[in-house]
């Protein structure tokens, strides 16, 4: 952690900081940002464009194939004059059933066009693709957690949305949303729906969204704002609201963990899913629904309350986990240098005594904040 004043150095423990003699208890209790409105409205344009690319960028491929398919059937050389208004019709309703059946291989095209373009953009910026889309590193561990969570969210709200009496034509048009991304080939499905989509979505609306927006209006509004985006981008009525609320979940753990990668890891097991689940059989998807709801329980006391672990500070490379003293820093660079140095191997009974004495430092902490209040 920085002082908000002077900008040094300061750990968990200090009330006051020692550079400049900030009272950091008061600020910690009422952090007050400056926020300029100008500001806010610039990063919001900016995050609106980089996510009009990914529309862009389907509309480009759409209309590719569709002209493609026009100059393969002559009909670009025709006269539309000797043409009747049901044989054109006719036609182009022809071509869109067309260009339907292969909405799958046109999103996989289009998204990986608009990481393409999102990269080129921020090299050609002189910045870091993979820094500028928050792909910043996790600890490892903690990916089959947020994997098991995804699918568990999958199952919590697939049957819940059944449980609710929703108008027939708004089903109607749920159903139709997603008619062309099922039913062809299965491994193509896979990747570009489940995997592709999950990883873009993520770089755009958490990783480029709300990572911009954060600095500009403050957590909880970026997060709620970026969600809002990321279910109106889903289109029919319950896509909307569903993908909203997996916004909010998405976003509070890429603030939690300053990182877009384990978002994208939950957002494509919960892609994934759906392919596994029996949505057929509502007894067996009734008794993992009451699983799902103890799964989802125990990943987020994994994942939020009981964080961070030893392992997730060793593993943090970009100073977003905060000391909580002198000690617990010089513990931790120690593990960090024989993990990062080839010429050193720590013994285990070292690693040992070092994670005990954080374990103790961590509840001597939370001990001394449970007496102070």
């Amino acid at each position: 952690m920085k002082c908000p004043q002077c900008n040094q150095k300061i750990y968990l423990s200090d009330d006051i900081c020692p550079q400049c003699g900030y009272d950091i208890k008061k600020y910690r209790k009422d952090p007050k940002t400056k926020v300029q409105p100008k500001a806010v409205l610039r990063v919001i344009v900016a995050v609106v464009l980089f996510i009009s690319l990914m529309f862009a960028a389907q509309s480009c491929v759409i209309a590719g194939y569709s002209s493609s398919l026009m100059l393969q059937s002559g009909f670009a050389g025709s006269d539309m004059s000797g043409m009747t208004e049901e044989a054109i019709e006719n036609f182009l309703l022809d071509i869109i059933e067309k260009v339907n059946s292969q909405t799958v291989l046109i999103v996989l095209i289009a998204n990986l066009i608009t990481i393409l373009a999102v990269c080129l953009i921020f090299t050609l910026r002189r910045k870091n693709p993979a820094e500028e889309m928050y792909l910043r590193r996790v600890n490892i561990a903690r990916i089959p957690t947020f994997a098991i969570f995804g699918m568990a969210l999958n199952v919590f709200v697939s049957v819940t949305l059944s449980f609710i009496p929703f108008p027939e034509s708004i089903i109607e048009a749920f159903d139709a949303q997603y008619a062309g991304m099922y039913g062809g080939n299965i491994f193509l499905e896979i990747f570009s729906v489940a995997i592709v989509t999950g990883i873009t979505e993520e770089l755009l609306f958490r990783g480029i969204a709300l990572k911009r927006l954060s600095p500009a209006m403050g957590r909880w509004p970026a997060i709620i704002v970026s969600s809002i985006l990321f279910g109106l981008a889903h289109g029919t009525p319950i896509a909307i609201g569903y993908a909203t609320l997996l916004g909010i979940i998405f976003g509070y753990i890429c603030t939690s963990y300053k990182s877009v990668v384990l978002c994208i890891v939950c957002h494509v097991f919960f892609n994934l899913s759906s392919y596994i689940l029996p949505l057929d059989n509502m007894k067996a998807m009734i008794a993992l629904y009451i699983m799902s709801i103890a799964v989802i329980i125990l990943c987020v006391y994994r994942s939020f309350i009981r964080r961070p672990t030893f392992y997730d500070m060793v593993f943090d490379k970009n100073g977003d986990y905060e000391y909580i003293n002198e000690t617990e820093e010089k513990l931790i660079e120690e593990v960090k240098e024989a993990r990062d140095s080839d010429d050193i191997d720590m013994p285990p009974e070292r690693l040992e005594e070092i994670f005990t004495a954080w374990e103790k430092l961590r509840a001597d902490y939370k001990n001394d904040k449970k007496k102070k209040k």
